[in-house]
This record gives C-alpha cells, sequence and structure tokens, in this order.
C-alpha cells in the first residue's frame, strides 16, 4: 500500500541519518548540514509524498454510519455540483468588515512581533490579503 512505502521510505531516511549521525559524519546542527541532506533527499520524499497524496485523494470514501458524504476527495472538491453541493456560495463582505479585520490584524501583528513563532509572518500575510480585498472592493463599486 502507498502509506506504507512511504512510511518505508521514511524509516530507510532515518537510519540512515541516525548511522551518520552516530559516527560522527554529520551534524544536524549546522544549517548546511540540513541543506544539504535536503538537497540528498527531497526528491525521494517528494515522490513518496506525491504518491500518498494521490493515493488519499482519489480513494473511495464508502457510506458509514458517520455522516459521511460519499465518493472521492479530488471529485468532491473540485465539482460538488456532481454530489448534491451548492453552486456559488461566495458571500459579498461589506468594506467596513475589511477594514475593521485590517485594523485588529495590524494590532495584533504589532503586539506579537516579539513571539518567536512564524504567527506574526501569517498575520502580516492576512494583513496584506485583507488591503487587496479592500483595493479590490473599492475597485468593484466604483464601477
Amino acid at each position: 500500500m502507498v502509506v506504507l512505502s512511504f512510511q518505508k521510505s521514511l524509516d530507510v531516511v532515518a537510519k540512515f541519518l541516525h548511522r551518520f549521525e552516530s559516527r560522527g559524519e554529520i551534524d544536524l546542527s549546522y544549517d548546511l548540514s540540513k541543506e544539504c541532506l535536503w538537497y540528498c533527499f527531497s526528491g525521494l520524499l517528494q515522490n513518496d509524498i506525491d504518491k500518498v497524496k494521490e493515493h488519499w485523494n482519489t480513494h473511495r470514501i464508502r457510506r458509514s454510519r458517520y455522516n459521511t458524504v460519499l465518493g472521492r476527495p479530488d471529485s468532491l472538491f473540485y465539482f460538488p455540483e456532481y454530489h448534491g453541493g451548492v453552486g456559488n456560495v461566495l458571500v459579498q463582505v461589506p468594506l467596513q468588515e475589511i477594514t475593521h479585520m485590517m485594523k485588529l490584524s495590524k494590532l495584533i501583528t504589532i503586539t506579537s512581533t516579539k513571539s518567536t513563532s512564524s504567527i506574526p509572518g501569517m498575520l502580516l500575510a492576512f494583513h496584506l490579503y485583507l488591503q487587496v480585498i479592500a483595493k479590490k472592493h473599492m475597485h468593484h463599486t466604483i464601477d
């Protein structure tokens, strides 16, 4: 099965790295070592990840006692109308709400810049996204 193949590949790479690290041949505390390893193994890992993704997105979801939708995930996502989904589900967001979210995201980004996580970067991206939406909203209301 594809998932087991992926797990085997991860196990092989992990054992390989552990063997080299235990012998002192590589030091994973150096970024250059990690970059070199990524260069060597990224193709192998990405190939297996792609196989798992393909298998998962095309497997058939069966009927169950839980509230599930029958079908294949790719088909359910890309063609919801074939599975009883509705057509256009876009909702118009008033400019005032967009402006409020921009102010709120800017405030949160400023107050959380001392954090070591990636949240400030995500909030900055969200803030920029809101700016783009606001500009599009302004453009559409003028036309």
